[in-house]
């Protein structure tokens, strides 16, 4: 019994020293990575919670991470940011000139973003999307449920009639154009080949009204 009790007390301290130093090391038992910043120093404009670690945009635009780091993630780059958004193993972040860094876990490719200048960027767990300054969508990395195929948004033709000529239908910008409040032979569209397009009217003028239509690739 004492032999065995004894066995297990120098177990123990052989091992003590070397779980000390693997609870310093980033990502071992949930151990965090400050990087000499405190989570509560400073003022903040913007912050992002990721899976394990968390960014934040100062007021200046530098970025601060703290949390898990065995990838890199809460290693933020110099420069200035407008927004940060933490990911599962990588972050990305708008810079004030409008370009994205990403930066850490890259696997998927979700921290190689596309050139271009964007105004925000989310990033989920193995995959990202961002917004670009005309409005239009991007999206990159792991695509295997179409997370990173974003929608399309395209114009219909206008009618070859301008307004109230030819019966065409006038609907003010936001209603719901269907086929039954544009039916096909008083829209002005020959032969009805457009019935069954519907959307929601974005737009009217002289040469006809406009209306958009949302659809999945």
């Amino acid at each position: 019994m004492r032999a065995s009790l004894l066995g297990r007390l120098l177990l123990i301290g052989v091992l003590l020293p070397s779980l000390s130093t693997l609870a310093a090391v980033p990502g071992w038992f949930g151990g965090s990575a400050l990087h000499g910043v405190q989570a509560d120093s400073g003022a903040f404009a913007q912050v992002s919670a990721g899976a394990y670690h968390t960014c934040a945009v100062r007021t200046d635009g530098a970025l601060v991470c703290w949390g898990r780091g065995d990838y890199g993630q809460s290693t933020p780059p110099l420069g200035t940011f407008s927004q940060v958004s933490a990911g599962g193993y990588f972050t990305c972040g708008v810079r004030t000139d409008g370009t994205l860094a990403c930066w850490a876990y890259d696997y998927y490719g979700q921290s190689t973003p596309p050139v271009g200048a964007f105004t925000q960027v989310s990033a989920g767990f193995n995959h990202t999307c961002a917004v670009r300054t005309d409005g239009a969508l991007a999206c990159w990395g792991w695509n295997d449920y179409g997370q990173s195929t974003p929608p399309r948004v395209e114009p219909i033709p206008t009618p070859p009639h301008p307004l109230g000529v030819g019966g065409a239908v006038v609907l003010p910008p936001g209603a719901i154009a269907t086929e039954s409040s544009v039916p096909a032979k008083s829209s002005g569209w020959p032969g009805g080949a457009y019935t069954m397009l519907v959307g929601t009217v974005v737009a009217i003028g002289i040469g006809g009204w406009y209306a958009r239509r949302h659809w999945l690739h």
